[in-house]
């Protein structure tokens, strides 16, 4: 017990769990996110060296009755891009983890859902600069697939840049909401208002001093209840 003592302090904070973990022969999640990764690799090559892979009559040539061929290489390139970029986060953050031998399995539906997390913003991002002509000029610039990596490898910027989004939505919603509670106060304002001048009027129109002082009392108290 003392002897295991002493190399469980020489080799803290890694554990026996933790060294079996950082072993990539052993390390299912890695495994998996790796080969996706190396497929869609794969298969950015095949469609890069092979033109027209799509549409062998022409890359503007419809498939069927849906999308065209070259519509659906730009969606898929940026899928694996997104796909690259999820892969890449993955072991550059576990790299050290890995050499340390203090990979967690603990962390390993943390590191799925990131990798999934990073396909679904890459994807999105690329979508967002292909498909907005105000960002054409960035997709331009660095191309769908740069960018869908770029999403893919920083979830947390497509995610704040989403919640930017909806943030305006809402603010622009709230804004709306505001102004026609302002509208309705307006025209209440506007009926009491009225309502009072009415009642103003035939307080003054009474003959008897008294009843139209007492009527006019009557109508400035509910002007101040309101």
């Amino acid at each position: 017990m003392r002897i295991h003592q002493d190399l469980s302090v020489a080799i803290a904070p890694a554990t026996p769990g933790t060294i079996r973990a950082s072993e990539l022969r052993h390390n299912r999640v890695l495994l998996s996110i790796g080969a996706i990764g190396l497929t869609a690799l794969l298969l950015l090559v095949v469609m890069t060296a092979i033109p027209g892979f799509w549409a062998p009559g022409g890359d503007t040539a419809p498939i069927g009755d849906g999308l065209s061929g070259e519509q659906i290489s730009q969606k898929l390139t940026r899928l694996c891009g997104a796909v690259l970029g999820a892969t890449l986060f993955a072991f550059w953050t576990a790299r050290n983890y890995l050499r340390d031998g203090t990979f967690r399995p603990q962390y390993y539906q943390l590191y799925l859902l990131r990798f999934v997390l990073g396909i679904f913003t890459g994807f999105i991002l690329g979508e967002i600069a292909g498909g907005n002509s105000s960002l054409n000029g960035i997709a331009d610039e660095y191309g769908p697939l740069a960018i869908a990596v770029v999403g893919g490898f920083s979830a947390e910027a497509v995610v704040q840049i989403l919640q930017r989004i909806a943030d305006i939505l809402v603010a622009a919603v709230r804004g709306n909401e505001r102004e026609q509670a302002q509208s309705e106060a307006q025209a209440e304002t506007r009926r009491r208002l009225s309502e009072a001048s009415a009642r103003m009027q035939d307080a003054l129109a009474e003959s008897d001093p008294d009843v139209r002082a007492a009527a006019l009392r009557e109508v400035a108290a509910q002007l101040r209840e309101r």
